[in-house]
């Protein structure tokens, strides 16, 4: 689940964790996105799953590969919390959220 600051940042991402066994509690992970312009969403590739950092001739960005999301970035991505046991990724972000304001 992404949610837009606007064009330009922040903007947060919340994604789930592959778990190995389905007896496991689900695992999200919230990132803060600070982009120096828009995002760009490329067509979804045959790329592994994950965050990259890249870099070609106009300097560094970030590949972000999930199921459901690809998107581009130049500027930074930085771990803000992960949680446990969350029903769905909307759950993680708000709790996460707001458990982020309140530290």
């Amino acid at each position: 689940m992404l949610s837009r600051g606007g064009l330009d940042s922040p903007h947060y991402l919340v994604y789930e964790v592959a778990r190995d066994f389905l007896s496991t509690p689900r695992k999200f992970v919230l990132l803060n996105i600070l982009s120096e312009g828009p995002l760009y969403w490329p067509e979804p590739a045959d790329t592994e799953f994950g965050i990259h950092l890249l870099s070609d001739e106009d300097g560094d960005f970030w590949q972000v590969h999930l199921p459901t999301l690809s998107l581009e970035v130049v500027g930074q991505i930085h771990l803000l919390k992960e949680g446990y046991g969350y029903a769905t990724a909307r759950a993680a972000m708000m709790d996460l959220l707001s458990a982020s304001a309140s530290a």
